[in-house]
């Protein structure tokens, strides 16, 4: 860093502490990396191991992508580097941002369960094959929310809130909240939840944003889950989901329940207040380099191979 760039940082207290952009690119291809390896070894061991259950695998493939591919790289990066945890906002909060960002976790799964009806629906019609649930069905309750819900609200929020979107910041928070966003819905690699995924991001990320603190993102991810999958409920089979949701007043009631849940959310994170750090201002925000779009680029083709791979099998090709 040149003496002019770091004079131009001392301006903003924290961004001296704020991870790299270079570092943040690299562990996201990184677990891009992981996540495809993690695929195919789930589906090697099913061939190859019979002996192992369908739910065995799912379980130990999660585990080790969330806890090696996202969460061990964040922490190796901030044990070497003092101070670094305050900028990726690991820090306490008050208690009403905890509680706007569980109100917004209920209001939030409402505008979700409206926006992934009307994108399965879409699907249908397209002829994909929308059935199946989440692969822990089966595991006692306790075991689904650690997997479904703690597990992910913690590697995920140091990955994708604290990693990704601070370094970002440097491209300006637009830039920040909509990449972070983008990475977090695509390294799920699944058709069928993007959109609501992608929404869920950036309400996580404006939720840092307006915190200061991780803790409120992790409540609301921890909560949206564990409603998400308290609540879920299988399509019978018969019916198409058109059917099932009543048609054109069911596309009427989705569309109105994402409206007036989505601005409700949207409100009560507004109403968010914390301490954060300052936003960089034009003459502290920097450009990506090259190098850093093409491994970010290379990281964005691999979950989307991934993903192909897995919508091709909705459609029936694979």
């Amino acid at each position: 860093m040149s003496r002019a760039q770091y004079a131009m940082d001392t301006q903003f207290v924290n961004w001296r502490r704020r991870p790299t952009g270079d570092a943040a690119v690299n562990m996201y291809f990184g677990a891009c990396v992981g996540q495809m390896l993690a695929t195919l070894l789930g589906r090697l061991l099913m061939v190859y191991v019979p002996a192992l259950s369908g739910l065995g695998v799912t379980m130990s493939v999660t585990v080790l992508f969330q806890t090696l591919c996202l969460l061990a790289p964040v922490l190796v990066y901030c044990a070497n580097r003092p101070g670094m945890a305050k900028g990726l906002r690991v820090q306490p909060c008050g208690a009403m941002p905890m509680v706007l960002s569980g109100l917004a976790a209920v209001s939030g799964l409402l505008f979700a369960d409206g926006l992934g009806t009307l994108w399965l629906v879409l699907l249908e019609a397209l002829g994909a094959d929308i059935a199946g649930g989440m692969g822990f069905a089966g595991a006692p309750i306790l075991a689904q929310l650690a997997f479904c819900a703690l597990l992910p609200a913690v590697c995920e929020e140091m990955m994708f809130r604290g990693m990704m979107l601070s370094a970002f910041e440097r491209q300006g928070r637009r830039t920040a909240l909509f990449l972070s966003a983008l990475l977090f819905a695509l390294i799920h690699v699944n058709l069928k939840g993007l959109p609501v995924q992608f929404a869920m991001g950036v309400a996580l990320g404006y939720i840092v944003l307006r915190s200061g603190s991780l803790y409120p993102a992790v409540f609301f991810h921890l909560l949206f889950n564990g409603l998400s999958l308290l609540l879920s409920t299988g399509a019978s089979g018969e019916q198409t989901l058109l059917e099932e949701i009543g048609g054109g007043q069911g596309i009427l009631g989705c569309v109105l329940r994402l409206l007036l849940y989505g601005a409700l959310t949207l409100g009560l994170i507004a109403g968010i207040q914390g301490n954060d750090a300052e936003e960089a201002q034009p003459g502290a925000r920097r450009e990506m380099k090259a190098r850093t779009i093409i491994v970010l680029c290379a990281g964005i083709v691999t979950t989307l191979c991934v993903g192909l791979v897995n919508a091709l099998g909705m459609w029936g090709v694979l």
